[in-house]
């Protein structure tokens, strides 16, 4: 299966998707010593279109879905922290 991976992303946007598929399940990961507040959106912008997760994860913790989520041709997956960045994976089908 194809992922959606990155570290320390403050504001990341995936490629376009041109076809539907599906995100499996993915997960956030805080490293550093203060608490993030991340933002998980499906968008077809760098705006969110459609949030899947937003919500603020303590410090060395971790956040995990395990839900199918579709996305639609044209769309992408948005991810982002602030004040600091996060660590993401994303498996897609």
């Amino acid at each position: 299966m194809p992922v959606f991976r990155g570290l320390d992303a403050y504001k990341q946007i995936s490629e376009i998707f041109n076809i539907p598929c599906y995100i499996k399940s993915f997960s956030l990961t805080n490293d550093s010593g203060d608490s993030v507040d991340a933002t998980v959106a499906i968008t077809s912008t760098e705006y969110a279109d459609y949030i899947i997760y937003s919500g603020t994860i303590a410090a060395t913790d971790c956040v995990l879905y395990d839900v199918p989520i579709k996305i639609l041709p044209g769309y992408a997956i948005f991810v982002t922290g602030n004040p600091s960045s996060i660590n993401y994976y994303f498996t897609i089908e």
